[in-house]
C-alpha cells in the first residue's frame, strides 16, 4: 500500500518512484486525497482566480504526420482552412471587446504562414492593445523564433510527446526528443514564455514515461503546461486505440501541481468528452486555466465564419456561457 500522506508531504521534491505511485494509485480515497492536496496548493501559490485564453485557431494545414492527430498530412478526409491574416486580426479585436487579454495564435505546422505573416500578426495584435500573444506553431526556424519575439509574442507552445526516443519515433517519426530540447533552450534563451502540451493516456505509454514526462517539464522548467487525455480521431493509424482514462488525467494534474506549484496548468477541453464538466473537474484536480478555441466550429463553413456578425456573435455566446457555468460553480475568471 502507497503510503499517500507521506508522499504528498514531499510536494515538489518527489523523486520519480514516488511520482510512479502517485500515477498508479487505484484506491478512491487516495486519489480523492491526491487532487486535494494538489486544489489545496493551488488556491495558496495562485489563489481562487482561473485565467481564460482565447485560442484562435488559423490553419489546419500540417507538414507532419504525428500517428495520434487528425491534422495529420496524410489525412486527405480533413476539410482543411486557412484564416488569412486580416482574419486573424479581426477575432482578436472581438476577443478584446470581451475582455480576453491573453490570445493564443495555433496552426498545425504550416510553413505557408512565413515569418513575414506571423510578424505582421502579432504586431498588429500588439498595436492594439497590451494584450499578450502565445504562439502554438510547432517547431519552426531559430530565425522566425527571434523575430516573431522581436514583433512582441511573449511565449510559445509546443507539443510534448515523448521523453521515451523510441515513443517519440513511433508517434511524431520526425526528428526527436533531443531535437526539442535544443528548440526549448533557444526559446528560453531568446525570452520566452515557454508551454508544453502533455498527452495522458497514449497508446504504449506506461506511467514510468508519464512520470520521465512531468519531471522533464519541471526541469526545462516550464512556465505553462496543458494536460490533456488522449483521443482517438478517425483517420488516424490510433482511431482504434481507447480514449486515455480520466482518472489518470487527472492525477498526471494533480501531480504536475505538486512537482511545480507556481506555474499554469492548463484543464483541456478534451475532459469534456470523457466526463460531464471534465474541465471543472480538472480545475478541481490543480489545474488553473481554461482554453476556449473561438475558430474550430466554423471550419466546415468558412463563408458563414468571415461574416463579422457571425464572428461576434459565437464569440458572446461561447464566452457567456464559459462565464455562466464557471460562476455556478463559485470560480471566478480573470
Amino acid at each position: 500500500m502507497v503510503a499517500i500522506d507521506n508522499i504528498l508531504q514531499k510536494g515538489k521534491t518527489l523523486n520519480r518512484e514516488e511520482v510512479i505511485s502517485l500515477l498508479e494509485l487505484q484506491d478512491d480515497n487516495d486519489i480523492s486525497e491526491l487532487l486535494c492536496a494538489a486544489n489545496t496548493l493551488r488556491k495558496e501559490q495562485i489563489g481562487e482566480v482561473y485565467a481564460l485564453r482565447g485560442v484562435i485557431e488559423f490553419s489546419n494545414y500540417c507538414e507532419n504526420n504525428c500517428v495520434y492527430c487528425a491534422q495529420r498530412e496524410e489525412n486527405h478526409s480533413l476539410d482543411r482552412f486557412r484564416l488569412t491574416a486580416d482574419e486573424i486580426i479581426d477575432i482578436t479585436r472581438h476577443l478584446i471587446n470581451r475582455g480576453i487579454k491573453n490570445i493564443v495564435l495555433q496552426s498545425g505546422e504550416d510553413s505557408f504562414f512565413d515569418n513575414d505573416i506571423i510578424s505582421y500578426v502579432i504586431y498588429s495584435i500588439k498595436k492594439m492593445t497590451g494584450v499578450t500573444v502565445t504562439l502554438n506553431l510547432g517547431k519552426r526556424r531559430f530565425d522566425e523564433y527571434r523575430a516573431w519575439k522581436i514583433a512582441g509574442a511573449a511565449g510559445y507552445y509546443f507539443n510534448h510527446e515523448s521523453t521515451n526516443s523510441e515513443l517519440y519515433q513511433l508517434y511524431r517519426k520526425n526528428g526527436g526528443p533531443e531535437n526539442k530540447k535544443l528548440h526549448l533552450k533557444y526559446i528560453k534563451d531568446l525570452g520566452y514564455k515557454v508551454g508544453m502540451g502533455e498527452i495522458v493516456g497514449l497508446p504504449h505509454q506506461t506511467t514510468s514515461d508519464l512520470a520521465d514526462d512531468l519531471l522533464f517539464l519541471k526541469s526545462i522548467p516550464v512556465n505553462t503546461v496543458a494536460i490533456s487525455p488522449f483521443t482517438p480521431l478517425a483517420f488516424t493509424p490510433f482511431q482504434s486505440y481507447p480514449p486515455a482514462d480520466i482518472k489518470l488525467t487527472l492525477k498526471a494534474i494533480a501531480v504536475a501541481r505538486l512537482l511545480m506549484p507556481n506555474i499554469e496548468i492548463v484543464s483541456g477541453a478534451f475532459l469534456d468528452r470523457l466526463a460531464k464538466n471534465g474541465r471543472l473537474t480538472g480545475l478541481e484536480s490543480g489545474a488553473n486555466v481554461i482554453t476556449l478555441n473561438f475558430t474550430k466550429n466554423y471550419i466546415k463553413d468558412l463563408s458563414h465564419f468571415r461574416d463579422c456578425n457571425c464572428i461576434k456573435d459565437f464569440i458572446y455566446n461561447e464566452h457567456t456561457l464559459l462565464v455562466a457555468n464557471m460562476n455556478k460553480s463559485g470560480l471566478k475568471i480573470i
